[in-house]
């Protein structure tokens, strides 16, 4: 049977926008992590990176994504991993689960603008849970990141 996302290496190109955000630990989910992995500590903060990304045509998948990753240590370093992610794209969502562990979601993106690259831009999240049983999901993996 053939897996409905592309094999890797997944070969993507597109424009990406980041923002750091120093969040109060008391106020995040419980984001379940790896085995040893845990929150980097700043202070009584912790580092949240948003992603937002929009893969063009000429790579493997042509999608939308918005990514929220967590600043972690583990094995004495530093790295991020994958706590939520939204896509617009089917695939991405199958393969970023099954390849990665990365809890992938779908949902379909609103631009308030007249310029579709402007960064204006709502989530509409499929409301259909995500975690039912017969939904892919691997455990979570921490992303390899230029922390390091």
């Amino acid at each position: 049977m053939n897996a409905p996302y592309p094999p890797p290496p997944w070969n993507l190109r597109g424009t990406l926008h980041a923002a750091l955000w120093p969040v109060r630990a008391d106020r995040l989910p419980p984001w379940p992590l790896p085995p040893g992995v845990r929150p980097l500590r700043l202070g009584r903060r912790r580092a949240v990176v948003t992603f937002w990304v929009d893969y063009r045509p000429g790579g493997t998948l042509a999608y939308r994504e918005l990514l929220v990753a967590l600043a972690v240590r583990g094995g004495g370093s530093v790295g991020a991993c994958a706590v939520e992610a939204w896509v617009d794209d089917p695939a991405s969502v199958a393969g970023g689960r099954a390849l990665w562990g990365i809890p992938k979601h779908p949902a379909a993106f609103v631009h308030d603008s007249p310029e579709p690259r402007r960064l204006r831009t709502g989530v509409l999240v499929d409301p259909a849970p995500t975690d039912a049983p017969d939904a892919p999901h691997a455990p979570r993996a921490p992303l390899p990141t230029a922390l390091h």
